[in-house]
This record gives C-alpha cells, sequence and structure tokens, in this order.
C-alpha cells in the first residue's frame, strides 16, 4: 500500500505540473475584466471633473 501510494503522489506531482492553456486563458480573461472594471470606475469617478456640454437650444437658441 505505501508503495501504491508513493507511485500515486508522483503521478500526481506530474500531471499538476502540466500546462493548462484553457485555464490560463481563462485566468487572463478574468485579470483583464478585473482591470476593465477598475478603469471604468476610476474615470466614472472622474466625470464630474469635466464640464457637461451645454444643451443644441442653450448654445443656439430655441430655434435650433
Amino acid at each position: 500500500m505505501k508503495w501504491f501510494l508513493q507511485k500515486m503522489r508522483l503521478y500526481s506531482e506530474a500531471l499538476s505540473g502540466l500546462d493548462d492553456p484553457r485555464g490560463e486563458h481563462l485566468l487572463n480573461l478574468e485579470a483583464r475584466v478585473r482591470h476593465l472594471e477598475s478603469e471604468i470606475a476610476r474615470l466614472e469617478s472622474r466625470l464630474d471633473e469635466f464640464p457637461v456640454a451645454p444643451n443644441r437650444q442653450d448654445a443656439f437658441g430655441k430655434d435650433a
């Protein structure tokens, strides 16, 4: 039994080192989404810094 457990441990260590392209792709996508969400939050927090464009009627009169 001890021999079997040692062999299984060797196989599990070997399998844990294999590349997982689908998993890596998903992790990269998750990181990108987190980055984009934080960028959106940062930009939304800066909206108050910019003046609001006037309405067309305010800029050109009520006939425009």
